[in-house]
């Protein structure tokens, strides 16, 4: 499981809306014949990845999924459907999918089909790993992170209302990675007047569109912007 965590991570902002996943397939001997990552939404899952690259060996074999495997037909079809058909005898999950399409229902079907299904190894991780997924699923709302650069005295900035330069080079390019892992970026009017960011994702791959936001209740923020 802790393979199949690493290979999901692969996908990191890269598959929203949908989760990040990964699957590694184990013989009966317990050699790694397969493996996969989600890698983005509309392409094939884990799951299925995985099974590709094992072939006939999953055959009598064990998945490894970090994510309970779909059942529902969406943008591509059921992983548990091409699970049975590729033979494997017994399914590890690390956490069930909270979505109402899939919630037990993808355990529940591979256990019908005579699959051997273990739940919740290395749940806690599994599940931080889509915190995002999870919270709007569960609740309906986004997940929000707020960033704050401070001095060791704890100010934002060494003069008020001027811009001036705290966060250190690797800081700032945690940022930026972090970013890439988000569908939207903010800031306050404030920030915009004084620092004037582009609220882009530099120096790390970011394929898909990020939505940039001003808080702007006032209309302070000028047009020449240079976002």
């Amino acid at each position: 499981m802790d393979r199949a965590l690493r290979m999901a991570a692969l996908g990191r902002g890269l598959t929203s809306p949908n989760p990040l996943v990964g699957a590694v397939v184990i013989s009966p001997s317990g050699a790694v014949v397969g493996s996969g990552y989600h890698r983005r939404a509309g392409e094939p899952h884990a799951e299925v990845y995985a099974l590709r690259a094992a072939g006939p060996a999953a055959r009598g074999a064990t998945l490894f999924s970090t994510l309970e495997p779909c059942c529902h037909t969406g943008r591509t079809g059921p992983c548990v459907d091409r699970i049975v058909e590729a033979g494997i005898a017994r399914v590890v999950i690390g956490v069930e999918d909270p979505n109402p399409q899939v919630h037990g229902k993808g355990i529940q079907f591979l256990r019908e089909h005579g699959i051997a299904v273990t739940v919740g190894v290395r749940e806690a991780e599994a599940a931080r790993l889509n915190l995002p997924f999870f919270i709007r699923v569960r609740y309906g709302r986004p997940f929000v992170m707020m960033k704050v650069a401070l001095t060791r005295d704890e100010c934002v900035a060494e003069t008020l209302g001027v811009r001036s330069n705290i966060t250190a080079e690797q800081a700032t390019s945690d940022v930026h990675a972090l970013r890439a892992e988000f569908d939207a970026v903010g800031v306050g009017s404030g920030t915009m007047l004084i620092d004037d960011p582009e609220l882009t994702v530099r120096a790390s791959p970011q394929t898909r569109p990020l939505t940039r936001v001003i808080f702007d209740s006032r209309l302070r923020v000028p047009c020449s912007a240079a976002m």
